[in-house]
């Protein structure tokens, strides 16, 4: 492998050496011990002149040494990465991409070596210290449950090596386009290593954990629920409000017959091509969450039984959402919970947690055994069918990678409503009592399998494909890990009956039998969790924004 050919040693403005490698432009602290990755894309935070130039809340670490990269992969970084410049920030801004928080000092322009895909970028003014009056009393500020400082956001699905440059308008407070700049063109490789001192490195360190809570998400989905700019950007705020009120507004029609357009959300094409949604600064921006109205969730002309029957458990009307409204798209459920879940964490958007809260009830609520038995009902074709055993397994583990998201203070200092704490360990409770049932089918019907009849042969070979993508599925669950993480909440989350690691374990057939009985305590919890639904109407959360300090 070629040397990296780093050739030369200069002191920044404050004395201490750094490294600069003549092939890509990178700046290195000479005194970082090996380099690593992270090293390899970009500047780390340095002094210049007593003054932090960006203080970051994440350290670096290594993770791959760079002598395992080679020179082409090296300038691949450079040159395939996006970059992102913001100019015209004020210093002291808190600075946010994918989670990770900064205060930019007077010479942060932006972020460089994106990887391309979705990213979220948020900006908030310095928080103002509190004033005194003329009593000498401090003056407080106050505004709906998020504190003073909104949080605005930009969301958007870089490209390949794309460049771009944005502005702060200190009118708006908020991201804006100059259309009539020179500099808008001047986007080269060359013109990014003139400014390359002034470019933090992207967290490259924290991508995985981004990935894996962004990855369904899909571009189109926030075309149609958030809104594309002329630019292809989506800006939203932790003040927008919803087009439709996601607690009180009437249900929308359950037919799926309305022309040129979904049924609850913007008017789009057909063809379903992404829409760029062009929006005026006057314009008022307004987000597309689709109310789903867990007051009505049973058939049209149910009575009797049938009507108490499903106004308890939401299983029919999540069946018929999924044939109706997400056109039989497991997909289109996993992005849905994880577009409102980090929409809501990084820009503090109360309508995002509003159709999350919504959406996850109507999933948890949902009756395993009979969502199996209405699919059941439907034509022979498979293409009419949803497996909601492997569907609720794919849900279970983007709820278990947002909750190791969330800080450990998340729930005693961010928010404020301790009945949204009971809210998310009622609903790890629930995805335990669902991994419960589906252990013990899989485990039935393996013994089923070893019992087979001739009359059996003709599903046998379906049933097993299913039960093999079922098994695989849970072993993709780590339940002790879910249970160290609500630890960190002083949450006592149960063990589950049989662990997913004993699933090839030899049963006696009484213990099979016992898989079949529900512990009194989950069925008063299940009980206990069907709330009415005035206590529904209080779960609003209340955010409170804490900023670091700046060094």
């Amino acid at each position: 492998m070629d040397e990296v050919g780093w050739d030369q040693v200069v002191p920044d403005f404050t004395g201490s050496l750094v490294l600069i490698g003549h092939r890509c432009g990178w700046l290195y602290p000479a005194d970082c011990g090996p380099l690593s990755y992270e090293l390899a894309v970009g500047v780390v935070a340095r002094r210049v002149e007593g003054e932090r130039w960006l203080s970051s809340t994440t350290l670096l670490t290594n993770q791959m040494e760079l002598d395992k990269l080679s020179t082409q992969d090296l300038n691949s970084l450079f040159e395939l990465g996006c970059f992102f410049i913001l100019n015209d920030l004020p210093t002291g801004t808190q600075f946010t991409i994918d989670g990770s928080t900064w205060l930019t000092g007077s010479l942060f322009q932006g972020i460089k070596l994106i990887p391309p895909g979705f990213h979220i970028i948020t900006i908030s003014p310095a928080p103002i210290k509190p004033s005194r009056n003329k009593l000498g009393s401090e003056q407080t500020f106050n505004s709906p449950g998020i504190g003073y400082q909104v949080r605005k956001g930009l969301i958007r699905f870089f490209k390949p090596q794309e460049k771009l440059i944005r502005y702060f308008d200190s009118n708006l407070e908020d991201f804006k386009a100059n259309h009539h700049s020179t500099e808008q063109t001047i986007t080269s490789i060359d013109y990014m290593k003139t400014i390359d001192s002034k470019l933090a490195p992207y967290p490259i360190k924290d991508y995985d954990r981004w990935k894996a809570l962004t990855s369904r998400i899909t571009a189109e989905q926030v075309s149609r629920i958030i809104g594309f700019d002329n630019q292809e950007d989506g800006l939203l705020d932790s003040l927008i409000l919803n087009n439709v009120s996601l607690s009180s507004h009437p249900p929308p029609p359950l037919s799926g017959s309305i022309p040129n357009r979904t049924q609850w959300g913007k008017p789009r094409l057909g063809n379903d091509q992404l829409q760029v949604q062009p929006l005026s600064q006057s314009q008022e921006r307004t987000t597309f969450w689709p109310f789903i109205d867990l007051k009505r969730s049973w058939p049209k002309d149910a009575i009797g039984p049938e009507l108490t029957k499903w106004s308890r458990d939401k299983s029919w009307l999540f069946d018929h959402l999924m044939h109706h409204q997400f056109n039989r798209d497991p997909e289109e459920v996993l992005g849905l919970l994880q577009l409102s879940f980090i929409t809501f964490i990084e820009i503090q958007s109360i309508q995002s947690f509003e159709f999350y809260q919504s959406l996850m009830n109507l999933i948890v609520k949902s009756n395993l055994s009979e969502l199996t038995e209405l699919n059941k009902r439907r034509s022979d074709d498979q293409r009419e069918k949803i497996d909601y055993l492997s569907l609720n397994l794919e849900i279970t583990k983007v709820f278990s990678v947002q909750l190791k998201y969330l800080r450990s203070n998340f729930f005693s200092e961010w928010m404020e409503d301790f009945q949204i704490e009971n809210w998310f360990f009622g609903v790890v409770d629930r995805f335990r009592m669902n991994l419960n049932y589906i252990i013990s089918l899989t485990i039935k019907e393996r013994f089923a399998t070893a019992h087979k009849t001739e009359n059996d042969v003709d599903d046998e070979e379906r049933r097993q494909r299913r039960n093999g993508e079922v098994r695989r599925s849970l072993e993709g669950i780590d339940w002790p890990g879910i249970q160290t993480d609500c630890k960190r909440f002083d949450w006592n989350v149960k063990d589950l009956k049989i662990p997913i690691s004993r699933l090839d374990d030899h049963l006696h057939p009484a213990q099979i039998q016992d898989l079949s009985i529900e512990d009194d305590d989950e069925e008063d919890e299940e009980e206990e969790d069907e709330l009415s639904e005035d206590e529904e109407e209080e779960f609003k959360p209340v955010v409170v924004t804490t900023y670091p300090s700046q060094a």
